[in-house]
């Protein structure tokens, strides 16, 4: 632990650390801005989020507004906690890491988290809010080059592309649209609003499908707007069974909820109507639509 004064921390965000009290159902969240010269902080640097922060000596965690707990509340109702969010068969449990349970599906072989162990919608938005995801990370833009040239070689006559969870800085859609693409970005979070009527020839979305909380319902709409002919591209790290989790720093984002093999993908493109055209083995697969599909998962 390293101990510093709330002015050492002026402007910067601090976190309350997961593994401080779980038993009571703390959230690794945003906290905001260090405001109150007056505080003493402990700070983790261990904590997978960033710098975790709460008053030294009771080990209160710190709250905007003075509130000094939040209870874990689950963002929808889950009526079978057992049930595959992405096709609706039964999965097996895995145990928990980071203070969260893990189910398994041997249907689809999507790895989820239960419902009741996500985010609540607004502390999931200030955990968005934070990613450094711009044109000026030469990183995050290399990685969206990638997609461009899937979808320029594998679509090469589209126009009108969807970037489906663009998030609060849409790079993807602002170099699609300097390579010449008619393109829009949808985010219910940071483009609510953005028109998403369809058909669309492309539908990309990158670093996204990890989030969604009710995956099958998720892909009916990607599928309501992108019509058969049409290339969807996700962009998403595949999970290598459970016996990875413990080392892998996806599950360590506690926004990140849903985890897809490569045989999810081969599941998915057979139950929604696709074929696959490109997978790169380790997070990028481009699907051509080909049929309507029996539109499967959980009602």
């Amino acid at each position: 632990m390293v101990r510093r004064t709330a002015s050492d921390l002026l402007g910067k965000t601090i976190f309350s650390d997961a593994t401080l009290r779980p038993s009571e159902g703390w959230w690794p969240l945003c906290l905001g801005k260090v405001r109150n010269q007056g505080w003493t902080l402990v700070i983790n640097p261990l904590c997978p989020l960033g710098n975790a922060g709460f008053l030294a000596g009771n080990h209160t965690p710190i709250w905007p507004g003075g509130l000094k707990h939040r209870e874990r509340t689950p963002p929808m109702p889950d009526p079978d906690p057992s049930a595959c969010h992405l096709c609706g068969a039964s999965t097996r449990g895995l145990g928990h890491l980071h203070g969260r349970q893990y189910r398994q599906c041997g249907t689809c072989d999507l790895i989820m988290v239960p419902h009741k162990w996500h985010l609540p919608p607004d502390l999931a938005r200030a955990r968005y809010a934070l990613h450094e995801n711009t044109l000026a990370n030469a990183g995050y833009v290399a990685r969206l080059e990638e997609v461009l040239r899937v979808l320029k070689a594998h679509a090469a006559g589209a126009r009108r592309v969807l970037d489906f969870g663009c998030g609060p800085g849409p790079v993807l859609v602002e170099l699609l649209q300097r390579a010449g693409f008619d393109a829009v970005g949808f985010d219910p979070y940071f483009a609510a609003t953005v028109d998403m009527a369809g058909p669309f020839d492309a539908v990309v979305s990158t670093e996204v499908f990890e989030h969604f909380d009710r995956p099958a319902d998720e892909m009916r709409r990607i599928c309501e707007v992108l019509p058969p002919g049409g290339l969807l591209i996700v962009m998403t790290e595949f999970h290598r069974g459970p016996e990875s989790f413990a080392q892998w720093h996806y599950p360590r984002d506690p926004t990140h909820v849903a985890f897809y093999s490569r045989r999810t993908m081969d599941w998915m493109a057979g139950a929604y109507g696709y074929v696959i055209r490109h997978d790169n083995g380790r997070n990028l697969v481009a699907f051509r639509r080909i049929g309507r599909g029996g539109v499967p998962g959980p009602a």
